[in-house]
């Protein structure tokens, strides 16, 4: 299953996108770059998020996503997505 994204709030002293899928419901993808140079792990995480609206939980790495409009001129631009494959998963900007 594909969840599509819709960009609501860009927090970019955070490095936060807070996105709504096509039921409304609110999650946050959290650019991680800093840690995937250190790491190897995967850059951009689709987290649920509280009633505060702070990030809760990761998403499962099964459930692909794409965000079909994003914030010009930042690290989440449209087209962003995340593909899980069995075999391998991908991230592509």
């Amino acid at each position: 299953m594909l969840k599509l994204l819709t960009a609501t709030h860009h927090d970019r002293s955070n490095c936060r996108l807070y996105v709504n899928d096509h039921e409304q419901k609110p999650f946050v993808i959290i650019d991680r770059g800093h840690l995937v140079e250190r790491t190897g792990g995967q850059r951009y995480a689709l987290y649920s998020v509280t009633a505060e609206r702070e990030p809760n939980c990761p998403i499962d790495k099964s459930v692909s996503w794409e965000l079909i409009n994003g914030v010009t001129g930042s690290q989440f631009i449209t087209g962003l997505k995340h593909t899980f494959n069995p075999v391998k998963y991908s991230q592509e900007a």
